[in-house]
């Protein structure tokens, strides 16, 4: 009898254990496995977020549509390159503009997805009033010798459209 409660002793001690390791090893697993599951995303965003940071804005060309008296309406072409191997989702931008160094106005522009390796144009047109700038700028416009600078932040969403990022950029046309 004192033999066989210490082989149930025994016995209950080894199943314990059994019970333990196996415990330990499924903690482990899922350790490993969430390890894993960051560094996997961890590397998306940094691929993402560099993808963001390269994206190249560029002025393409400013035509003046219009110009009246209190105003002129100006229409901007502008490209937006990525030149990475990594596709762009819910890209939008928001930005001022600057006529010879002067705020004029802002905008903003509501793009789609920029594919890897691709160029997508855009264009707007923008109003400026003259009530609102120097006079230098009038002059400048009026004799169609000035520079335009628009100037803001790219916004787009990153790693699986979960995150958003944001990416400041400026680029110049002179006319």
């Amino acid at each position: 009898m004192i033999f066989t409660e210490f082989h149930n002793t025994l016995n209950a001690r080894y199943h314990y254990q059994r019970y333990i390791t196996k415990k330990s090893s499924s903690i482990y697993i899922i350790i490993i496995v969430v390890a894993i599951i960051m560094s996997f995303l961890t590397i998306k965003y940094i691929i993402d977020a560099s993808a963001i940071s390269k994206l190249q804005v560029t002025i393409k060309s400013v035509q003046i549509q219009e110009i009246k008296v209190t105003y002129a309406k100006l229409k901007l072409n502008i490209e937006i390159s990525n030149p990475t191997s990594e596709d762009i989702s819910q890209l939008s931008t928001d930005y001022n503009i600057f006529i010879t160094g002067s705020i004029v106005g802002s905008g903003s522009m509501r793009l789609t997805d920029i594919t890897a390796l691709t160029v997508k144009g855009t264009s707007t047109t923008i109003i400026i009033y003259f009530a609102n700038i120097a006079n230098a700028v009038i002059d400048a416009i009026l004799n169609q010798n000035f520079s335009l600078t628009i100037s803001g932040i790219l916004n787009a969403k990153i790693l699986f459209d979960l995150l958003p990022i944001s990416q400041n950029f400026s680029s110049t046309y002179f006319y």
